[in-house]
């Protein structure tokens, strides 16, 4: 039986050496042809329009109105344009910044310089890792916390407790551990009773979990 080659991160500094087929999940290798690059950018030129109200300290935003990413957490729009070629989905800044710089390493994250996720206008983009990128949303204060995350934003996009479709408990369920807790009778004792695994059974009781009832 034929071996398959494995491929790691540093063989996408070389792009060229890869296929669609052969690359994984996560972000797709871009490698078009010539024809295909003018294509391309006139379709983001053909979806996009400039905003002269953006950031005037990087001149302005180039937003993108086509079709925008769903992937966020319960489908949730995630802001980011994607385009379609070839039945193949990617991100409209990751495109856009390969038209301008087509050496860029494909391994890293495409990041905003101007904080608008809709943005492709390649002189506001720049290409870092995870941890860069994670670091450039803190500097700026665009990490969700508190009263801003996502879950006290949004609550009823959350799926919460038996409605999860991994859930093996039913509201009852925790409403009589804690009521056994409350009658006096040990945590060991309740999870031998119930069949819960005594961590289980002390997340419940002291509202690690299912803190919404």
């Amino acid at each position: 039986m034929k071996q398959m080659k494995t491929y790691t991160k540093r063989d996408w500094h070389n792009p060229e050496q890869l296929t669609r087929q052969q690359v994984g999940g996560g972000s797709r290798i871009m490698r078009f042809t010539e024809f295909e690059r003018n294509e391309l950018l006139f379709r983001l030129a053909d979806n996009s329009r400039w905003v002269t109200d953006s950031n005037s300290e990087l001149g302005p935003c180039r937003e993108w109105i086509g079709a925008i990413s769903s992937r966020g957490r319960n489908n949730y729009k995630s802001g980011y344009g994607t385009l379609t070629h070839e039945t193949v989905s990617y991100s409209a800044h990751r495109i856009s910044l390969f038209l301008s710089n087509p050496q860029f390493d494909q391994s890293l994250h495409v990041c905003h310089k101007c904080d608008n996720t809709l943005c492709i206008n390649p002189n506001h983009l720049f290409a870092g890792t995870a941890r860069d990128n994670i670091h450039d949303m803190i500097s700026k204060g665009r990490h969700s916390h508190g009263d801003d995350h996502f879950s006290r934003k949004y609550p009823h996009k959350m799926t919460r407790g038996e409605a999860h479709v991994t859930s093996k408990l039913k509201n009852e369920d925790v409403l009589n551990v804690r009521a056994l807790y409350a009658s006096g009778m040990k945590g060991a004792d309740i999870a031998r009773k119930t069949g819960l695994r005594p961590m289980h059974v002390s997340k419940i009781i002291n509202r690690t979990i299912w803190k919404h009832i």
